[in-house]
């Protein structure tokens, strides 16, 4: 094998593992947001400050089960806790399911 094809071959497999899996923090975070910007919750005024992916497990192909902290402000008021919710793989990114 030549070198051009070692790297060709390494390269595509970093390009493939990066396209599967779960999702990563920032993923998560991008997802939440997205559920928070709902208007049918909007009088909560729900604002993510910071999330930690604590671990996610394959549920379904295109599914993991993920356990994170949050903190965050409700309604004006600080608020951090531990959550475990879905995540979906959907063609325009993750999107969040509340257990």
């Amino acid at each position: 094998m030549t070198t051009r094809t070692v790297a060709l071959s390494l390269a595509s497999v970093v390009l493939l593992t990066a396209c599967g899996g779960e999702p990563s923090e920032s993923e998560m975070k991008v997802a939440l947001e997205n559920y928070f910007s709902d208007p049918s919750i909007s009088w909560l005024q729900l604002k993510l400050v910071s999330i930690k992916k604590i671990g996610c497990e394959e549920k379904h192909a295109s599914s993991y089960v993920c356990d994170y902290e949050t903190e965050g402000t409700v309604m004006g008021k600080t608020e951090k806790g531990v959550a475990t919710a879905t995540f979906i793989k959907s063609s325009t990114g993750w999107v969040f399911k509340s257990k």
